[in-house]
């Protein structure tokens, strides 16, 4: 039996599939790309920070984040294994008097069927203030 692999075209795909899922609020759409047992972890101790489990809680965060108004870059997207992807991504915004700025180093793996399994999101201690300031 041969290890399972999806290209790297495939995994971005299913990455934008994702974002675009996030800034519609497209339920069905977030059903079709993320895995039912899609964990994304954020860290922080903001309120928009913890693990969600699910697509349906992954929109629901997607609408906790809508007034905050970040916009999402991705800086680099590469590889790490046949399931999984590196990703840079640079998040900026701007909401009642604060401003946000950040890069993240995030890692997402994927189901052998190519949905989004895992989203965890890399910060480092600097960026997690930020968040923690901006969300708080």
């Amino acid at each position: 039996m041969s290890e399972s692999k999806l290209t790297r075209e495939q995994m971005v795909a299913t990455l934008v599939k994702f974002d675009h899922a996030m800034a519609t609020l497209n339920l069905q759409e977030m059903r079709e790309v993320v895995a039912p047992a899609f964990a994304w972890h954020i860290p922080g101790s903001h309120p928009l920070s913890s693990v969600t489990i699910g697509p349906e809680e992954a929109i629901d965060r997607c609408r906790s984040f809508a007034p905050f108004r970040v916009k999402s870059e991705f800086v680099s997207l590469n590889p790490t294994g046949p399931l999984s992807l590196e990703i840079v991504v640079r998040d900026t915004g701007s909401h009642n008097g604060k401003t946000l700025d950040v890069t993240l180093n995030d890692k997402a793996t994927f189901s052998a069927e190519g949905k989004l399994f895992s989203l965890t999101s890399g910060q480092d201690e600097a960026a997690i203030e930020q968040a923690n300031a901006y969300f708080g």
